[in-house]
């Protein structure tokens, strides 16, 4: 790679990426609706999320994808929090996030998950907005896993709202161009801050076939490219929202074989699946 990532944010804080969707009333869809591979990275107006296990993929290099990087969506750290623990709350959050066992070899684990709590500077914060009213275990990260020895990684997230009301001002927020600028330039400033200031990052999609099928209502795709123009990673935001509970899931990867970036994305949608049984059967 061009460049290495940091891996030491909070994902709700500082990625500011849950979000909510689907029916008011009733149970969403026992399994998530699966969204499109990308057919080439390098062309950044083709979306990409988690896909089926009958998707097929034809992904090519991004620039200077060899070497492995560390992602930038990374472990959530635990923040000190005197407020009593939700329960209810925080067994709906932690069932939400994508699990280490859910996915096979060859990934392993790269960081640990945890609880994570609010912060004044995510681009999803607002004064006494949806963000401020998750209680304490409300708001769960997921492992950050790493396909195999590539630099493609993937983690996520739960945030359990009081209702289903403030979940769904939260996509709101969540899917304004506001947010997206600020999460790019966040991103970007990340790359400026590790020594890598010829790295630009863009939003370059915000949608993709299924958003608005099974709970899935929100999307996000940040490109990263060098000073030649050149894409060399490519991080993407999916949000799915179950009722009051939020699952965001973000896949970042430089360059994967053909047979590899199957393999990954089939992989997390199963992953996704098993979250929504666990989310469901509460």
């Amino acid at each position: 790679m061009a460049h290495r990532t940091s891996a030491a944010v909070a994902l709700l804080a500082a990625i500011s990426i849950s979000g909510c969707g689907g029916s008011s009333s009733g149970k969403t869809d026992a399994t998530p609706s699966p969204a499109s591979s990308p057919t080439s990275p390098v062309d950044t107006t083709t979306p990409l999320v988690t896909t089926s296990t009958s998707a097929t993929t034809t992904t090519t290099s991004i620039a200077d994808a060899a070497t492995t990087a560390a992602p930038t969506t990374a472990v959530a750290t635990t923040v000190a929090d005197t407020r009593p623990v939700d329960v209810a709350a925080q067994a709906l959050a932690i069932a939400g996030t994508l699990h280490a066992e859910d996915f096979p070899g060859p990934w392993t684990q790269y960081s640990p998950g945890g609880e994570t709590t609010p912060d004044s500077t995510s681009c999803s914060y607002r004064p006494d907005g949806a963000v401020t009213t998750i209680t304490r275990g409300g708001s769960q990260s997921g492992p950050t896993m790493q396909f195999g020895e590539t630099d493609a990684f993937e983690s996520s997230f739960t945030a359990v709202f009081p209702d289903v009301n403030l979940a769904q001002e939260y996509v709101g927020v969540v899917g304004t161009d506001e947010w997206g600028t600020c999460r790019a330039q966040q991103l970007e400033q990340d790359q400026h801050d590790n020594g890598f200031d010829a790295i630009s990052v863009n939003v370059t999609s915000r949608t993709i076939e299924t958003l608005g099928q099974s709970g899935f209502e929100a999307y996000a795709e940040f490109s990263f490219t060098d000073a030649e123009g050149n894409t060399t990673r490519i991080a993407t935001v999916s949000f799915y929202r179950l009722e009051r509970t939020v699952i965001g899931v973000t896949e970042e990867y430089g360059g994967l074989a053909d047979a590899d970036s199957t393999s990954f994305f089939d992989a997390t949608f199963k992953a996704l699946t098993e979250a929504y049984h666990r989310v469901n059967a509460m």
